[in-house]
């Protein structure tokens, strides 16, 4: 969300109040999903719609992996709206799976535990992004994309940048083809609560 926020302002040269609208369609799909994606893991178990969810959010991010300089804002909108209703399937889920795996008077901690992490891995991504990102042009040429406008800039420059975000989104890619594995290789909901020691 960060990148495409940067995307839309510095290279396409919206404000920051438009360019964070313009990736609404990611929340839309979350939005839209997500209580989709825990009556699915109530009636089917976590393991699957997880392992689903990540699969659609995978194909989301290829294809975010894959835009170029100039490529329509209305294809970016559907790559968004998929990533988005793949994270809608997988977030309550997996949720439910991470809490349901511990005993009831331990959930608490669970729930604080899997934020942490969470919340980590947002600050983790943005360190190895914006750094790669700021690597593709120089400095005066980035001042420039921002304050100038990136579209008013030459196309090497133009492509430099796009492909800084694009590398970002490839990335993100492989980590969660990583994820997909992950998931659909741990236990069953069943096993999972066979392994909780039940409280007296």
């Amino acid at each position: 969300m960060m990148l495409l926020i940067l995307f839309f302002q510095g290279f396409k040269g919206f404000d920051p109040l438009v360019a964070s609208i313009l990736v609404a369609p990611l929340g839309i799909g979350l939005v839209i999903t997500g209580p989709i994606g825990g009556y699915l893991s109530d009636r089917y178990g976590s393991r699957a719609v997880t392992t689903l969810g990540l699969a659609i959010s995978l194909v989301g991010l290829l294809g975010l992996a894959m835009i170029e300089y100039n490529t329509p804002f209305w294809l970016i909108t559907i790559w968004m709206f998929i990533n988005g209703i793949g994270s809608g399937l997988f977030q309550p889920p997996n949720t439910s799976a991470i809490v349901g795996s511990v005993p009831l008077e331990r959930r608490g901690a669970a729930s604080a535990m899997r934020a942490f992490f969470n919340n980590t891995g947002m600050v983790i991504s943005i360190t190895i992004a914006i750094p790669l990102l700021m690597s593709t042009i120089s400095l005066d040429q980035m001042i420039n994309m921002f304050v100038v406008g990136g579209m008013s800039q030459p196309v090497y420059i133009q492509v430099a940048f796009t492909n800084g975000v694009t590398s970002a989104f490839w990335i993100s890619s492989a980590i969660t083809l990583i994820a997909i594995i992950a998931s659909d290789m741990r236990g069953t909901d069943e096993e999972a609560l066979l392994q909780v020691p039940i409280s007296s």
